[in-house]
């Protein structure tokens, strides 16, 4: 969250370093056929799609600069700082997506006041329902500040 680089990133500078060693291609193979992404694959099958989806739609270049600056930014530096957010904000999460934490969401929540934190389903569950629900909770949000 606030502290370089996160544990639940830690796969994206190797995906940096792939792609910048041999390409979008042969590193999508060697990925595809690593034991992370076979792990990931079981038990994060759209979490695996969505990583595969990144090597066919970007230049190399934006892959390798991606990859490599977010696990190394932080949003913020403090818990603190977050306290003096106050505007509506809606925090969205779900148990089953390993890059993005469902503690995170409750940290972020538990540190900005007035925060609603929604939980709703993973892509890995169903990605229409996740997608369904996504909606749902901001329309809902938008709905009740504007």
């Amino acid at each position: 969250l606030n502290v370089p680089p996160p544990p639940n990133l830690s796969l994206f500078p190797t995906i940096a370093n792939m792609v910048e060693e041999l390409g979008c291609e042969l590193a999508l193979l060697k990925f595809q056929e690593s034991e992370f992404f076979a792990t990931l694959s079981k038990t994060y099958p759209e979490t695996a799609k969505s990583l595969t989806r990144v090597f066919l739609n970007r230049s190399g270049e934006a892959i390798v600069a991606t990859f490599r600056h977010i696990p190394a930014a932080v949003p913020f530096h403090s818990f603190e700082e977050l306290k003096g957010i106050n505007v509506p904000t809606l925090i969205l999460g779900n148990r089953d997506d390993p890059i993005h934490p469902f503690e995170y969401a409750e940290r972020l929540s538990a540190a900005i006041p007035g925060a609603q934190l929604r939980e709703f389903p993973s892509k890995s569950d169903s990605l229409e329902e996740h997608q369904r629900q996504f909606r749902h909770h901001v329309r809902i949000f938008l709905n009740t500040i504007l």
